[in-house]
């Protein structure tokens, strides 16, 4: 097994061409140390092993250790190696290693691209993920993690081998299957094993279809307010985003433009909660069936609701309709899952899945 202190020690001696080789080897070892890359209190590798790893004679690396032992960056113990010291020497915090490497890093450029300074300058993503009011978030403390980890104990023992190897074919079956029948019952989807993709969450998924149905320019309608997410990926690959006005029935369409998609969370409207009503749903559907749009069905925080009846989905209200529906386990289990879903009009399920395989080489099929 490779030595993973050699690897880091032959990565940074390519960034140090002057000196002998037992000071350049020196002065990587002292950063490594002093950053703490090389932990306080652990072991360095035998001299022998380190020196077959880099390449170089035993005896330069001998006398490197010697060196780090007479400068206080090591200590050695009788018949069990040599080990980093708990208290490093004052000036290890000055060294030259340190300088010199410190002030290659400060020569890598950090030039971001137009489309990457947008995504940074637009970035809303909160630091807290966790905890009261924060939309989106189960509480992760009452899963069944015992249950969980038997059930995963149990498949783990003799996996089988399809389950170890990059998915090409949106996703494990058995969970597909499982899902048709849960959407059928629960959200009035229709759909078979062969319309649903398996995502990494909603985000993927929203990347995935822009991608594929939509190029740079393209107009889409989305709800204002809406969920940043979402905004945030149609504005990196390039779509002229159409704020488009909520009241209490949900989003308001109008007759401008055409949008190639319209983004929705018909079932409960992220964030402010509303319904979309069953004359609008029916406008989106006959303005998507008229121009060849496709209506993005996001059906967030369907599964929980505090009074009446489950509202259907969109997709469901019309057979063949021009919608792609999403979905998440990320609140009913958890979000760092990152485990997701679309159903897609079967014209548009072999393209998505082959694109999905090239983009993203789906696995977590274990999981």
């Amino acid at each position: 097994m490779r030595l993973l202190y050699a690897d880091h020690l032959l990565a940074r001696l390519q960034f140090l061409r002057t000196g002998s080789l037992h000071q350049r080897l020196l002065n990587c070892m002292q950063a490594a140390i002093a950053e703490e890359v090389f932990p306080r209190g652990s072991r360095l590798p035998p001299t022998r092993d380190l020196a077959r790893e880099l390449g170089v004679s035993r005896n330069t690396v001998m006398h490197v250790y010697e060196s780090l032992m007479a400068q206080g960056y090591v200590t050695a113990r009788t018949g069990s190696g040599t080990w980093i010291a708990e208290t490093l020497p004052e000036n290890s915090l000055q060294s030259d290693a340190i300088a010199d490497l410190q002030a290659v890093k400060a020569q890598r450029p950090a030039t971001l691209s137009k489309r990457g300074a947008s995504l940074l300058g637009h970035a809303t993503a909160s630091p807290y993920q966790w905890g009261a009011f924060v939309p989106g978030a189960p509480d992760v403390t009452e899963f069944p993690h015992k249950l969980f980890s038997q059930i995963q104990a149990r498949l783990n023992r003799e996996p089988d081998v399809h389950r170890l190897v990059y998915s090409s074919g949106g996703g494990c079956p058995d969970l597909r299957h499982a899902l048709v029948d849960y959407l059928r019952v629960a959200r009035s989807v229709r759909a078979d094993a062969d319309q649903i993709l398996i995502t990494e969450g909603v985000h993927q998924a929203v990347d995935l279809v822009t991608r594929v149905l939509c190029d740079p320019g393209d107009r889409v309608w989305m709800e204002e307010p809406g969920y940043w997410g979402t905004r945030n990926l149609l504005r990196m690959n390039g779509l002229k985003i159409r704020a488009m006005p909520v009241d209490e029935q949900g989003l308001v369409p109008d007759s401008g433009p055409a949008p190639k998609m319209v983004f929705v969370t018909p079932s409960h409207q992220y964030p402010l909660g509303v319904h979309l009503s069953l004359a609008r749903r029916q406008a989106l559907l006959t303005l998507a069936r008229r121009h060849q749009s496709w209506i993005v069905e996001d059906d967030y925080d369907s599964e929980f609701r505090f009074s009446g009846q489950p509202h259907p989905s969109l997709q469901g209200l019309e057979a063949d309709a021009p919608v792609i529906y999403m979905g998440t386990f990320s609140k009913t289990l958890y979000p760092a899952l990152r485990i997701g879903y679309m159903v897609v009009p079967k014209p548009l399920a072999q393209p998505l899945r082959i694109a999905a395989a090239e983009l993203y080489r789906g696995g977590h099929l274990l999981i």
